[in-house]
């Protein structure tokens, strides 16, 4: 009998690199490091009186990509030149940021970059967090996983399996077996190839 195991993606949170102008990032804070979020939906519905709906995708939303940082750490005093800068120059001045998770596939560059405000400084009794908001237009984007691409081979020979399992027992899908099995034999001869 033929048993598969299954492997858990690996993720390292110190293996998720920030940098700016390509100077990395340092001094993260020990809950949190970077967070990125579509600033609103990129596809609304417009329904019609029948009932019908179209679909309206815009592209250019806009990415969210907030940056922890402790209060103490070199890089505010990084971001925040780089802030000066961008006050002098205006929003025309270009800053590339590049966000790539080294244990996974998570990767975020991009050049349209600004900063959406300076993080409050707050001077209590414990080390503190500083916020930096920026906003990415158009960015090269991948939302990734940490688990290994021979495990995409893996899912595909499953569902491979899993048309002929269902043949077996005489359920029929032959309105998109052809196009599945097609599908899973030149994505995995393709994966192959490249890995």
């Amino acid at each position: 009998r033929n048993t598969m195991t299954r492997v858990v993606g690996n993720y390292t949170p110190s293996a998720v690199e920030v940098s700016l102008f390509g100077i990395k990032a340092e001094g993260f804070s020990p809950d949190s490091t970077v967070k990125v979020t579509r600033d609103s939906v990129s596809v609304t519905l417009q329904r019609a009186m029948d009932g019908t709906a179209t679909a309206r995708l815009d592209k250019f939303v806009p990415y969210k990509v907030s940056v922890f940082l402790q209060n103490s750490s070199p890089t505010n005093s990084w971001f925040h030149l780089i802030y000066k800068m961008y006050e002098t120059y205006g929003a025309d001045f270009k800053m590339p940021l590049m966000v790539q998770d080294k244990s996974g596939d998570t990767r975020l560059f991009g050049t349209d970059v600004f900063f959406e405000k300076v993080p409050d400084t707050d001077f209590g009794n414990t080390m503190g967090t500083s916020e930096w908001v920026f906003l990415v237009v158009s960015p090269s984007f991948t939302k990734g996983g940490n688990v290994d691409p021979n495990e995409i081979i893996e899912t595909l020979q499953m569902l491979d399996g899993a048309i002929r399992v269902a043949g077996m027992f005489g359920i029929s899908l032959s309105g998109f077996e052809s196009k599945i099995s097609e599908f899973g034999s030149d994505a995995v001869s393709k994966l192959k190839e490249m890995f």
